[in-house]
């Protein structure tokens, strides 16, 4: 069996619908240790996801509608099917169907903990 290496168990990549906070994110995560790959909106990622890339992880922001999100999601499915998805949520979404973790958006703990327990 192919057990990912340290380093891909690390590689992380984020769709934020919020500049400031996809910033913020990915600079809460490179503090520690992963490698993160940034993209704002459904259309950059999938202008930038290819096959060859090795991805442990892809965190779905919170500020987009739910539709907007659960479009991505399905097509993150569709050709990476093997990458864990967390999906960060808005309190007053409802969560996202399909992904492997939904986290209510309250502060950077709680997702925080999650994309660890991925990574692990």
């Amino acid at each position: 069996m192919n057990y990912p290496s340290r380093m891909e168990n690390r590689r992380v990549f984020q769709i934020a619908y919020d500049r400031n906070l996809l910033f913020t994110r990915e600079e809460l995560l490179k503090t520690r240790g992963y490698e993160v790959t940034s993209v704002f909106g459904n259309d950059a990622a999938k202008g930038v996801l290819t096959r060859s890339q090795k991805y442990r992880l892809f965190i779905v922001g919170h500020d987009a509608p739910k539709e907007t999100k659960q479009e991505m999601v399905r097509w993150l499915k569709d050709n990476f099917s093997e990458i864990k998805i967390l999906a960060l949520n808005a309190p007053f979404q409802e969560p996202v169907t399909g992904v492997d973790v939904n986290v209510l958006m309250n502060g950077p703990e709680e997702w925080l903990a999650a994309v660890e327990e991925i990574a692990a």
